[in-house]
Parts: C-alpha cells; sequence; structure tokens
C-alpha cells in the first residue's frame, strides 16, 4: 500500500502512479515505479495530476519547482498512463 500525496488515501500501487524527480532534475512519470529519484505517488487520473500541480503539492514533495512546460508534459504522460493501463485490465493487448 501507498498514499497519494493529494488525497492521502492509501491504494495499492496498480491504482497509483509514482512521479519522480530524476537526479539530473527531470520530472516524469514512473510506471515501472523503478527510476533512481524522489518519487510521489498519485491516484491515477486526471483529477488528482491536476490538483497536484495547482496546489504546489508534487513541487512541496519532490523538492523541485516544475514549471508549466514540464506541468503539461507530465499530464500527458499520465494520461497516456491511464489508457494504456485501461487497455491492460481490459485484456486488449
Amino acid at each position: 500500500m501507498r498514499t497519494c500525496v493529494v488525497t492521502r488515501a492509501k491504494r495499492t500501487k496498480r491504482e497509483l502512479i509514482r512521479i519522480v524527480r530524476t537526479p539530473s532534475g527531470d520530472v516524469q512519470c514512473d510506471p515501472s515505479g523503478r527510476l533512481d529519484g524522489r518519487g510521489a505517488y498519485i491516484t491515477l487520473d486526471d483529477t488528482s495530476v491536476r490538483m497536484a500541480l495547482a496546489q504546489g503539492i508534487l513541487d512541496k514533495h519532490l523538492q523541485s519547482p516544475i514549471d508549466d512546460e514540464m506541468a503539461k508534459d507530465l499530464i500527458r504522460q499520465v494520461m497516456s498512463e491511464v489508457r494504456r493501463r485501461r487497455v491492460t485490465e481490459d485484456g486488449d493487448v
């Protein structure tokens, strides 16, 4: 079980997505949960990610500022992962 940094709800890793600040300073989605760097778990949905960005929650947990371009890219990455997991769960792969 992991805790979503936005909702504080405890969920399984499958229900969350890890966002990581890599040692080089990049902020990205980490679907495998294995990238090096400082991470934070967020419920895998559009609303939680947008709230985390708008309220500065990710900036705080990752100890790094996230600019608008990074935020847009992060939202795209997370939504891509949402779609990928839906397809996988539906057995269409």
